[in-house]
């Protein structure tokens, strides 16, 4: 994985930790916020791995 792609994913799982409970945010959001708004993909894929055990997200797509 070349770095680009692990400050993403780290920039990725910042933002989403950040989110205040009860707030939501689109992937297409966090890629926004993450400085590639077209990463959206991306930020579904590394939000499918479960990284912190302890933490749940509710992705609701409607």
């Amino acid at each position: 994985m070349d770095k680009f792609n692990v400050m993403f994913k780290q920039k990725v799982l910042k933002i989403v930790s950040n989110i205040p409970r009860g707030q939501t945010l689109s992937y297409k959001d966090v890629a926004r916020l993450a400085g590639s708004p077209n990463a959206y993909r991306a930020v579904g894929s590394i939000l499918n791995k479960n990284y912190n055990r302890g933490c749940r997200i509710l992705i609701i797509i409607a």
